[in-house]
């Protein structure tokens, strides 16, 4: 157990100075500048992210956090193997 609250502690501080390193969610160059954002805001506002990034087959829905998430597990494992 004091393992793994150890190794979840490393993976959240090395999250921590990433994020500090590199500009953190919003980006213009997700902007969908060719939809009116009067009518679907929503796709004015990912449309370019969506594009870039479609739904992984195997998953229901996906966004950013899962992005987070992958990289996290994948710090984690690199850490305890």
């Amino acid at each position: 157990m004091q393992r793994t609250t150890i190794a979840l502690l490393v993976a959240l501080l090395m999250a921590c100075g990433a994020a500090a390193q590199s500009p953190s969610g919003f980006s213009i160059d997700f902007l969908d500048r060719g939809v009116n954002a009067c009518t679907d805001f929503y796709q004015f506002a990912c449309g370019h992210w969506l594009t870039a990034n479609p739904l992984p087959a195997d998953r229901s829905k996906y966004g950013r956090i899962n992005e987070l998430a992958t990289r996290n597990a994948s710090i984690v494992r690199g850490i305890l193997g």
